[in-house]
């Protein structure tokens, strides 16, 4: 899951600083940059979560809670990532030139296969 929440946004921040409007990179707009700055600090966020849980693991400490929260988090962000990149990057995201169009069906997979089940 880390690898395509990471691949979408390094392939946005790539279209966005080649695309422009009203002759300046889409990655000016506040609108732009802001989502993807949002999305990279959680994503960074969630990566030292998950360090810290194997750490506590490899410690033998108690670690449920923190594994509990790796495995809601993880999925849900990964389709929250890149739902925001398919949306910076607008029709152009669902071609062939973009592989990011797989990225979402992807994601989409990864948030319904880990929900829990509802009794």
């Amino acid at each position: 899951m880390s690898g395509g929440r990471r691949q979408s946004l390094d392939e946005t921040w790539v279209s966005t600083a080649e695309r422009s409007s009203f002759g300046k990179p889409l990655i000016s707009n506040q609108g732009v940059s802001f989502p993807l700055a949002e999305a990279e600090t959680q994503v960074e966020a969630c990566r030292l979560l998950c360090l810290k849980t194997l750490w506590l693991k490899d410690q033998g400490l108690p670690h449920t809670a923190e594994a509990a929260m790796c495995k809601w988090w993880g999925p849900k962000l990964a389709f929250d990532t890149v739902q925001t990149c398919l949306l910076l990057n607008g029709h152009g995201a669902y071609t062939e030139e973009m592989p990011m169009r797989n990225g979402s069906g992807m994601s989409s997979g990864c948030r319904s296969a880990t929900a829990p089940r509802k009794s």
